[in-house]
């Protein structure tokens, strides 16, 4: 999944299969705006408010941020000993 300007870029660029990404983007937007009024109430009703990892698992963020840092750094050493081969 790409990010909406990184699929303009692309469009900008002439490439097909980008044109299909933004069509479906526009396609889904339009049919979220038509679909909405009738799923106001349920999307309304299921809004719970400001949800974090650590206020769901009831943890100091702490050893999320670790967590999170130490797969950083181990994507980082894999890409590392992947371009040295």
């Amino acid at each position: 999944m790409t990010s909406t300007g990184t699929t303009l870029v692309a469009v900008g660029e002439g490439r097909r299969d980008a044109m299909f990404g933004l069509l479906g983007t526009v396609t889904g937007a339009l049919a979220f705006i038509r679909v909405f009024p009738h799923i106001k109430e349920v999307v309304e009703a299921t809004d719970l408010g400001k949800v974090t990892l650590p206020s769901a698992t009831k943890t100091s963020p702490w050893p999320w941020v670790a967590g999170l840092a130490g797969l950083a750094a181990a994507a980082a050493l894999v890409r590392r000993v992947q371009a040295a081969k």
